[in-house]
């Protein structure tokens, strides 16, 4: 795996990350409320972490 190809994947997975905390951060929002906070919350914080070193 080329060293591009693995950045690229990397940065496509960490922005999937960021949009399904957000989906989820939505549907609890939705449905009421729980613990979809919490783990929508710390999906959208993963990725975004992900996506800063990956293109620091």
């Amino acid at each position: 795996m080329t060293p591009e190809l693995r950045l690229k994947l990397t940065v496509v997975l960490s922005a999937l990350m960021v949009v399904l905390g957000v989906a989820l951060l939505v549907e609890t929002i939705v449905l009421g409320g729980g613990i979809g906070y919490v783990f929508g919350g710390l999906l959208v914080l993963a990725g975004a972490g992900r996506l800063y070193v990956s293109l620091r």
